[in-house]
C-alpha cells in the first residue's frame, strides 16, 4: 500500500480540484417490455438496463432499473459532467408510470478520488456519518423526495445510538493507536467492515450484546432480525470510502440528479474541513 504519512503523520485530504464520482440507479415501470433497442441503437450511452425482482408495476407495465453503465470508465460519472446524462434521462421516463405501491426508488453512489480507503478516509467517514445522523439527513429529508412520504420505505432513517456513536469514535482511537504498527490495506478493511456493522446493526441488540461484552466482530451474527440498509449505507470499497444514499422516489429526476450531489458535496467538503481540524490537532501529539 502506498505510503500515507510523512514522519508518522496522518497527511491531510487535498481539497484542490475536488470533485465527486457519482453512480445513480433508476427504478422504473415503462410500456417498453424490452430494452434491447434502446441499448442496440447506443441512446443511452451512460445507463444499462437490469432486472430489478423488487419493482412491482400495474398491468401493462414493465419493471426496468437503470444504472450507470459498470464498463471501464463510466461506473461512476464527475458531478460537473452530470448534465450529460439529460438526454438518456428524457429516453428513461419516454412512457413510464410511477410504479405500484411506490416500489420504484432512486439511489446514489458516492466516492471521490480525494478520499481513498486510508486513515484520513475512515476519518472522515466517522465524522459524515455522526453529521449525517445528528443534522444533515433531516436536511436531505425537507429537500428531497423520500419514500415513507408516500408511507412506503424499503430503508430506514439513519438512527444511531449513543452506544452505536460511542462505538465509531473508539474506531477512530484503533486507527491512531495503529499508526506505527498495522495500517495496511486488511488492517483498514477491518475497521471498514466494523463501522459497516455498527451502522447497520439493530441498536437495540446491539447494546444488548455490547453488555455481555461480545467482541464487536460477532455483533453482526448475533442480530436478532436482519441488518436495513439505512438512507445512509456504506458500501465496502477497497479502493475509496463509497457510500450509497438510499430510499428516494424517482421524481424530478432532472432537477434531483443535480441538486442532490451538489449538496453531499457541500457537506462532503464540510465534513473535510472538520476531519481536517481533528487531524491537525492529532498530529501536534504524534
Amino acid at each position: 500500500m502506498n505510503n500515507l504519512y510523512s514522519s508518522n503523520l496522518i497527511l491531510l485530504i487535498n481539497t484542490t480540484n475536488f470533485s465527486l464520482n457519482i453512480g445513480i440507479e433508476i427504478e422504473v415501470c415503462t410500456t417498453r417490455k424490452s430494452e434491447k433497442n434502446i441499448n442496440k441503437n447506443n441512446k443511452l450511452k451512460y445507463f444499462i438496463n437490469t432486472n430489478n425482482a423488487t419493482i412491482k408495476c400495474n398491468d401493462g407495465f414493465y419493471s426496468h432499473e437503470y444504472i450507470i453503465d459498470p464498463s471501464p470508465n463510466i461506473l461512476f460519472i464527475k458531478n460537473n459532467k452530470l448534465t450529460e446524462i439529460f438526454h438518456n434521462i428524457n429516453i428513461i421516463n419516454k412512457n413510464s408510470i410511477q410504479c405500484k405501491d411506490d416500489s420504484c426508488g432512486l439511489h446514489f453512489h458516492i466516492s471521490s478520488d480525494n478520499i481513498k480507503l486510508s486513515i484520513q478516509g475512515l476519518f472522515f467517514l466517522i465524522n459524515f456519518i455522526l453529521n449525517w445522523n445528528d443534522k444533515y439527513q433531516k436536511e436531505f429529508e425537507e429537500r428531497f423526495f423520500y419514500k415513507k412520504y408516500v408511507g412506503k420505505s424499503y430503508s430506514p432513517p439513519l438512527d444511531l445510538s449513543q452506544k452505536n456513536k460511542e462505538l465509531l469514535k473508539e474506531q477512530k482511537k484503533k486507527l491512531i493507536i495503529n499508526i506505527n504498527k498495522n495500517t495496511n490495506k486488511k488492517f483498514l478493511l477491518s475497521i471498514l467492515n466494523k463501522i459497516i456493522y455498527i451502522t447497520r446493526i439493530n441498536n437495540k441488540n446491539l447494546n444488548k450484546n455490547l453488555n455481555k461484552n461480545i467482541n464487536i466482530n460477532n455483533l453482526y451474527i448475533y442480530s436478532i432480525s436482519p441488518p436495513k440498509r439505512a438512507y445512509l449505507t456504506i458500501v465496502k470499497d477497497e479502493k475509496f470510502i463509497h457510500v450509497e444514499f438510499r430510499d428516494l422516489l424517482p421524481w424530478a429526476l432532472k432537477r434531483t440528479i443535480i441538486n442532490f450531489p451538489a449538496l453531499v458535496k457541500e457537506k462532503y467538503l464540510e465534513t473535510i474541513k472538520e476531519t481536517n481540524d481533528e487531524i491537525e490537532e492529532i498530529n501536534k501529539k504524534l
